[in-house]
């Protein structure tokens, strides 16, 4: 009998063991889903604020469109396929442009321009001086669209239209 009482002490202090661990395992996925929640929770300020952050830099380089998904394995676009902001003078004033042309380009762009431009009255008004010069920079690139033609043997197929209209 004597044999009896301690396996029944034994089986109880087993089962009471069993509890204890029973209980300590559910305070611990209790615990468990209280930091995945937090974590969840990061997680989704954290993606909240890189979306503000994704957007003020779209603003600030001027990217039009959805950024997708960050790819940490991306590699970064050059700058010369980044739009920035540049100041470019055209006849007296000058204009500011989102472009990707390096500073060369874009002062090459400015010659260009320049050499175009003609003067004209002195009570020309600055628009009129721009639809004059948008109008001479059509005829310079029609002429040598006309010229590329000739060369490559495809003169009068493209039919008179300025690049591919």
């Amino acid at each position: 009998m004597e044999i009896l009482e301690q396996i029944d002490t034994l089986v109880q202090s087993v089962e009471e063991r069993i509890r204890r661990l029973a209980d300590e395992n559910q305070s611990l996925r209790a615990d468990l889903e209280i930091e995945r929640r937090s974590r969840a929770e990061e997680k989704a300020g954290m993606e909240q604020k890189l979306g503000a952050l994704l957007a003020r830099l779209r603003a600030v380089l001027g990217t039009k469109g959805r950024i997708g998904p960050v790819n940490p394995y991306a590699l970064p676009k050059p700058m010369s396929e980044i739009p920035r902001q540049v100041k470019v003078r055209i006849g007296k004033r000058t204009y500011p442009v989102r472009t990707t042309l390096g500073d060369s380009q874009v002062r090459k762009l400015e010659s260009l321009l320049d050499s175009l431009a003609f003067e004209e009255d002195p009570g020309t008004s600055q628009e009129e001086r721009l639809v004059l010069l948008a109008l001479r920079l059509a005829h310079v690139v029609d002429e040598a669209v006309l010229g590329l033609e000739r060369l490559g043997g495809l003169e009068g197929k493209n039919d008179g239209k300025l690049l591919g209209d």
